[in-house]
């Protein structure tokens, strides 16, 4: 499949600098006609619910891949959870932290790069790319 970014350019950076949108050149991207080539195998994990397991079902995958000789890192787009560590670059969740180490890769915020730590029942704390930007 092929995707032309910069059609898409400004809905990623409200996510993604743009730095690391025209970055990704390890997914075999043309440097004259912008279009990428997203040829990588990807797995997505869904569940029906929160606290259904596909968290873990995830780590336990990073690891066996991992395990398999196969280059494997985590990315959630977006997640909401109170639980999070501090990467270099700020914070991710604590899922995508764990799942980066069972994988054996440095935890990184590009893999969860919007985080919303719930405060209330009407207010969350939004961190984009491991930076808060509304408290």
């Amino acid at each position: 499949m092929k995707v032309n970014l910069s059609n898409i350019r400004g809905q990623l950076q409200c996510a993604l600098h743009s730095e690391q949108v025209t970055g990704f050149t390890g997914l075999g991207a043309h440097h004259k006609t912008g279009l990428y080539d997203f040829t990588v195998p990807t797995l997505m994990i869904q569940g029906v619910s929160s606290d259904a397991g596909k968290s873990l079902v995830v780590t336990a995958l990073c690891r066996w891949l991992k395990r398999q000789g196969m280059s494997v890192a985590p990315f959630k787009a977006q997640n909401m959870s109170n639980n999070a560590r501090v990467v270099e670059g700020g914070e991710i969740g604590s899922a995508q932290w764990l799942q980066a180490l069972a994988a054996g890769v440095t935890p990184d915020v590009r893999m969860n790069p919007i985080l919303l730590k719930p405060e209330s029942d009407t207010r969350s704390q939004v961190v984009i790319n491991g930076s808060v930007i509304i408290n």
